[in-house]
C-alpha cells in the first residue's frame, strides 16, 4: 500500500506558465494538462478579457505585477472558487466567483 503524497504537495509535469508585462497590456497565460486547469488573462488598455477553466480544487496562484498596476489572485477551495482581478492602470476591476463540484487535487504552479 503505497501511502506517498500524503504530506507531500503533488508535482505537476507539464505546467506551462508565461507572462508578459507591457506598458499597456499585460498577458498571463497559464496551462496544467496534469490537473486539467487552463486560465487566461489578457488585459490591454481598452479591453479586459479572461476565460478561466478548471475542473479540479486546491489550486492557488498568486499573481502581481507593480509594472502595470496589474494585480490577480485566484484561490480554489473545496466547492468554491474565487477569483479576483484588479487592474489600476486601465481602470477594470472584475470579480469572479463560482461553485462547482470539484476534486481535491494540488496545482502549484
Amino acid at each position: 500500500q503505497p501511502s506517498t503524497s500524503t504530506s507531500e504537495p503533488l508535482r505537476l509535469s507539464a505546467c506551462s506558465l508565461v507572462l508578459t508585462c507591457q506598458l499597456s497590456a499585460c498577458s498571463l497565460v497559464l496551462t496544467c494538462q496534469l490537473s486539467t486547469c487552463s486560465l487566461l488573462l489578457i488585459c490591454r488598455l481598452s479591453a479586459c478579457s479572461l476565460v478561466l477553466t478548471r475542473q479540479f480544487s486546491w489550486c492557488s496562484l498568486v499573481l502581481t505585477c507593480q509594472l502595470s498596476a496589474c494585480s490577480l489572485v485566484l484561490t480554489c477551495q473545496l466547492s468554491a472558487c474565487s477569483l479576483v482581478l484588479t487592474c489600476q492602470l486601465s481602470a477594470c476591476s472584475l470579480v469572479l466567483m463560482r461553485q462547482s463540484v470539484i476534486t481535491s487535487l494540488c496545482c502549484l504552479p
